[in-house]
């Protein structure tokens, strides 16, 4: 009997896949993590609020509740906003960090369906600057840092409306596009580089043209970005009566830092910086990920390659690269590249290398995961 029953669970699990494997990695993130959070929450003892309000959750949740001041003029107002007015409509039933992971849960899910649907009609008409697959995507949902994917955090928004930019981009709906961009910029810093990636996409769209179509095209585009973001620096004007209170604020998490402290974290030569394991790891994510973005340039994939080179480009603007796994987990062009030429290597060799990139990516995942849970560091 055993037997039977455990083809029969076998039989639903490929169903399962074939019929929508986007779904299936989605929903076996949510399942896993979900299983795992469950038992360390009861076993130590701990809130699901509390838990869900670890790091910058608890900032995001200070500014839905009380307003930007001081130091939380930082995070970038769209999310914080949008979930503020899902509390609104819902009569503050449910607690602000639980409403916000419900949020970005179901934008993740939404992302996926993008994803499946671009993948479906890549098939056709290929325009979407990368190819799209389930295996892009198993890396993108297994990141390591992808519990941000559906706790009160910003990346599934701006995950959805940077594939939603490109998308509308690749379709020559540029008008669109540019002001998707401009949303993500209000929800993330790295927005911007989405808003100048789709300028240049606009602009090269257009050829054969004159330079001066081509350079309208591009500033249109940024303009048209622009101004959606210019609402947060005229918001911090009328706040504060400073319109960079946004940038300068930043300044609260690292008052030493200086001219020199970029390039010094690249040999860990800034005070703050340290060579222990995490550090170290992260230290490697971002040389794959510089070497991604180049390998996507010399593969002439040019607007993802632009887009993730701008992204990767700033990790260290902290003087450390204590964030990459968080900054990475929204870099679809980049995982999307390394299934790509993942499925290019001999079959011989894909089936371990596949087994391995597996379990780093499993024990890397859960561990981040615990550590949030833990409050201790996850980005």
């Amino acid at each position: 009997m055993v037997p039977q029953e455990f083809e029969k669970i076998r039989t639903k699990v490929s169903h399962l896949w074939s019929a929508n494997p986007y779904g299936f990695l989605t929903i076996l993130m949510f399942l896993i993590h979900g299983l795992y959070g469950t038992v360390t929450i009861y076993a130590k003892g701990l809130s699901l609020e509390s838990v869900l309000n670890h790091w910058d959750s608890g900032w995001y949740t200070q500014i839905i509740k009380e307003g930007y001041h001081g130091p939380n003029f930082a995070f970038y107002p769209l999310y914080p906003l949008t979930i503020y007015l899902l509390d609104q409509v819902t009569f503050h039933t449910i607690p602000v960090p639980l409403l916000g992971s419900l949020f970005s849960s179901t934008m993740f899910v939404l992302s996926a369906v993008l994803v499946q649907r671009l993948a479906k009609e890549g098939e056709l008409a290929p325009a979407f600057p990368d190819p799209v697959s389930p295996l892009g995507w198993f890396l993108v949902a297994w990141t390591p840092a992808s519990y941000v994917f559906h706790t009160h955090h910003t990346e599934s928004l701006f995950l959805w409306l940077s594939l939603v930019a490109f998308t509308l981009m690749s379709r020559n709906q540029w008008i669109l596009g540019s002001l998707a961009a401009g949303l993500c910029a209000l929800t993330k810093n790295q927005g911007i580089f989405v808003a100048i990636t789709l300028g240049v996409w606009a602009a090269l769209n257009h050829r054969p043209s004159p330079k001066l179509r081509v350079f309208l095209r591009f500033a249109a585009s940024g303009l048209i970005s622009g101004l959606i973001f210019g609402l947060y620096p005229l918001f911090c004007y009328f706040k504060t009566g400073n319109p960079l209170e946004f940038y300068q604020v930043q300044l609260h998490w690292r008052p030493e830092m200086s001219e020199g402290s970029y390039f010094k974290s690249f040999w860990f030569d800034n005070p703050w910086q340290n060579t222990n394991r995490g550090s170290m790891i992260r230290y490697g994510l971002f040389w794959l990920l510089t070497a991604s973005s180049l390998y996507l340039l010399l593969i002439q994939r040019k607007i993802s390659g632009l887009y993730s080179l701008l992204f990767v480009g700033i990790m260290p603007l902290s003087g450390e690269f204590v964030g990459t796994f968080r900054y990475s987990s929204v870099l679809f062009p980049i995982w999307f590249g390394i299934a790509e030429g993942l499925r290019r290597v001999k079959p011989g060799i894909f089936a371990p290398l596949m087994v391995c990139i597996t379990l780093v990516l499993l024990y890397l995942n859960i561990d981040l995961w615990r550590s949030f849970l833990l409050y201790r560091w996850s980005y």
